[in-house]
């Protein structure tokens, strides 16, 4: 009896494990794009929203090279299945003005925008 319950535990410990292919996430992080004018482009920066902390798009207003259609957060696919889990602020751009160009984004508390814990620099080619 005891190795029926012993083989039945086991059994169920490795049927509770995932090796699903399906759970990598669907964004990749990248410092470098390269877009045709007047193309849509996604900045998928990695942010948990239960932190307290968000990224700030720095001098968004004096540059004109692209231009924010949206800022979303799309959770990661085994952060939706927890609570507090992480996911990615996706920042949607059209990029405006050929050139090459950084966006500075500084990860910041929500309550302080002007302390920030990290600072991403992505560049963009525009053809």
């Amino acid at each position: 009896m005891k190795k029926a319950i012993f083989f039945i535990l086991v059994v169920g410990l490795f049927s509770c494990t995932n090796n699903d292919e399906s759970k990598i996430d669907d964004y990749v992080e990248s410092n470098y794009y390269e877009v045709n004018k007047n193309e849509t482009f996604d900045v998928p920066l990695i942010f948990n929203a239960s932190t307290g902390y968000s990224w700030k798009w720095v001098d968004n207003q004096t540059d004109k090279s692209v231009e924010l259609i949206t800022n979303s957060y799309a959770p990661t696919k085994s952060g939706a299945e927890v609570i507090g889990g992480g996911g990615y602020e996706i920042w949607k751009f059209k990029a405006v003005k050929a050139g090459t160009y950084i966006l500075k984004f500084e990860y910041c508390p929500s309550l302080d925008l002007n302390s920030s814990v990290e600072t991403r620099n992505i560049t963009i080619k525009i053809n």
